[in-house]
C-alpha cells in the first residue's frame, strides 16, 4: 500500500505511529496494533512491544511521554499516517478502526494505570553520588552505604522501585548511559571499575533492598 498521497499528510493532522506498526501496516501484514494516549490527551499507535515501554514510561512521572521522550524510548523517530488513510490500512489486514482502538483505550487504561511514582526521591538519591551533593564520598560504595544507614526501610524500597522502572524505561545501554547523565545527572559512571552501568544500577537496587 503507497505511502499518503494527501495534501494535508502531515503528522499534525495524522497520527504518529511506531516504526514496526507502521511497516506492517505499510506492506498490508497484520500485527496488533494498540492506542495510548500520552499526558496531553495526544494519541498514537504502537506495537504490543512499543505499547509495554509505553506503560512503563507513563507509570513514571518524571518520564512522561512527549514527542521527544517517544522519539528516544521506542525504535526512532516515530512515523505518522493520516487519519484519512489510516482507515483503510487498518481494514485491510482485519484491525479495528482507529476509533475503536482509541475506545478501547480509553476504557482498558484505568484498569492498567499506575500510580506515578514521586521523582523527587530519585533525584535526591542521585545528589549522594555528584560532585557537589550533600557529602564528600571517596567511592561511590561510600556514597551508597550512606544514603542506606540515613533512609528507612520503605524510602529505600521506593527508590529501588524507581530504578526498576529506570531500568525498563531504557532497554538498549547507550540509551541509558545517556539518560542517567542527562536526567540524574550522576557524576558517577561505572565503567573503570568492571561493571557496565546496567549491573551497577541493578547492584545499587539490590543493595536498597
Amino acid at each position: 500500500m503507497p505511502a499518503c498521497q494527501c495534501p494535508v499528510h502531515d503528522l499534525q493532522w495524522g497520527i504518529p505511529i511506531c516504526r514496526s506498526a507502521y511497516d506492517a501496516l505499510m506492506t498490508e501484514r497484520r500485527l496488533d496494533v494498540v492506542a495510548r494516549f500520552d499526558r496531553d490527551g495526544e494519541a498514537s499507535l504502537f506495537c504490543l512491544a512499543c505499547a509495554a515501554k509505553v506503560d512503563v514510561v507513563l507509570a513514571a512521572e518524571a518520564w512522561a511521554v512527549d514527542d521527544d521522550a517517544e522519539n528516544f524510548f521506542f525504535e526512532g523517530y516515530l512515523l505518522g499516517d493520516c487519519v484519512e488513510c489510516l482507515a483503510p490500512r487498518l481494514a485491510a489486514v482485519g484491525l479495528p478502526s482507529l476509533q475503536a482502538l482509541l475506545d478501547d483505550e480509553r476504557q482498558q487504561r484505568p484498569a492498567r494505570a499506575v500510580k506515578p511514582p514521586t521523582p523527587y526521591e530519585l533525584y535526591e538519591f542521585a545528589s549522594y553520588f555528584r560532585a557537589d551533593g550533600p557529602l564528600e564520598a571517596a567511592t561511590p560504595a561510600e556514597a551508597l552505604d550512606a544514603y542506606i544507614a540515613e533512609r528507612s526501610r520503605e524510602q529505600r524500597e521506593l527508590v529501588a522501585s524507581l530504578l526498576d522502572a529506570f531500568l525498563a524505561a531504557f532497554p538498549d545501554d547507550p540509551a541509558l548511559e545517556r539518560a542517567f547523565r542527562e536526567k540524574l545527572y550522576f557524576d558517577h559512571l561505572p565503567g573503570a571499575d568492571g561493571h557496565t552501568l546496567r549491573a551497577w544500577l541493578r547492584h545499587v537496587r539490590d543493595r536498597l533492598r
